[in-house]
This record gives structure tokens, sequence and C-alpha cells, in this order.
């Protein structure tokens, strides 16, 4: 009933029973206590949990450049998936002095059973802070950061991944493995989303196969 993808996941409630935030996966532990302190402090009614995290994690005047791969898109602004020959599409939410983005970059995206994956797919990156406008995959225009709040990303580094019809199948939003990336792009060019709505399951099912195999 609540849609549990990964393990760990860990949602707060508030007293009247509602779901007042949720982390999906592993989340480290700087992150997981501004998770307690902006549940502990009631602040959903007046701090969006994005906005809590980048006070604490964000410079104020972010400097440098996006981390950038060969397989992202260039100036792509239209998100939106067009006929049945349209690839599934992954966004890459991320920002400017980010040290957790530098690790997915640096230890997941070389590798190159997880490029091969990821390579199914088309690849936008975008700051998850940027006004620029686009035109997301439900064929709304807007500019990122209003895209990235309507999607209820709370930090960087994010993945989320559409079908080829531009329906969001899955969402990535913790500490990042080679194993549960490539696991996460399999699941979806491969079909397997289709007759197995359960990703957990998916991945059991890959491990074992793999410990089959030596």
């Amino acid at each position: 009933a609540q849609k549990i993808q990964f393990t760990p996941s860990l949602l707060f409630f508030d007293e009247a029973g509602k779901t007042i935030l949720r982390l999906n996966g592993y989340v480290p532990p700087a992150r997981l206590q501004a998770a307690l302190d902006w549940v502990s402090g009631r602040h959903e009614t007046r701090l969006a949990f994005r906005d809590f995290v980048a006070a604490r994690e964000v410079p104020t005047q972010a400097s440098g450049e996006m981390i950038k791969q060969d397989f992202f898109l260039k100036n792509a602004a239209d998100l939106r998936r067009h006929g049945q020959q349209a690839r599934p599409l992954a966004v890459f939410f991320e920002q400017k002095d980010c040290p957790d983005c530098e690790v997915l970059h640096r230890r997941v995206l070389t590798d190159p059973e997880a490029r091969a994956a990821i390579a199914k797919f088309d690849n936008v990156q975008f700051d998850m802070w940027s006004r620029d406008m686009i035109v997301t995959p439900d064929g709304k225009r807007m500019p990122v950061r209003d895209w990235v709040r309507q999607l209820g990303v709370n930090y960087a580094p994010g993945i989320v991944l559409f079908d080829n019809t531009g329906k969001e199948i899955i969402r990535w939003e913790s500490s990042f493995r080679v194993f549960h990336t490539l696991g996460m792009f399999d699941y979806i060019s491969s079909g397997a989303y289709i007759t197995e709505p359960s990703f957990q399951r998916f991945l059991s099912a890959r491990a074992e196969h793999i410990r089959e195999a030596g």
C-alpha cells in the first residue's frame, strides 16, 4: 500500500497519520539528522524539506560546474516522449558543490556495466535549483526548480526514471551503489516493471541469479 521499493525505507507520519516525509533507501547520517530535526521541529508547515536540507548543505554562493558525462543530452529542454520508438528517460537532479554527486560520478557512473545500462536511456542532467524553462514528460512548461518541487525530489543527487510513455516508474535519492543503480535501469529497459511491480523483488531475484552463477 505504501509502494515500498527499497530497503531501508523510512516514513514519518504526523499526528493525524499523514505521511510528511519519506526517505527511500540508505541516507548518510547528516541527512538523516536533518530529517529528524525537520520532523521533530514541525517544520513541514513552514519550510519544505528540500529547502531545509539546502540551508545546511548548499553553499550560499555555489560555485564550480556540474559534473558532466558523455551520455547526458545537451540542451535538452523538451522531455516529452514521442512515438512507439521513444526511449525511456533518466533525469539526473544534481547541484554545484555537491560531494554526494561527486561520489555518484566517481564510483558508479564510471562502471562499464552501469554505463551500458544507462546508454539505453535518454539521459538529462539538471541543476535542481535552476530557473531554466523545460517541458516536462507530461507536457507542462515550467522552471526546473518548480518541477523538482512538484516531483517532491528532496536532495541531490537524485535520479528519476520514466518509461517510454513519460510515466515515472522509479526514483533513487539515497547513497548510490553500482548494483542498485544498474538494477534500477535494467528494471525499466528490460520491461520487468510491467510484470513485477516490486523493484525489491526484482533486485532479490537478480542477486540470487548472480549468486547461483558464482
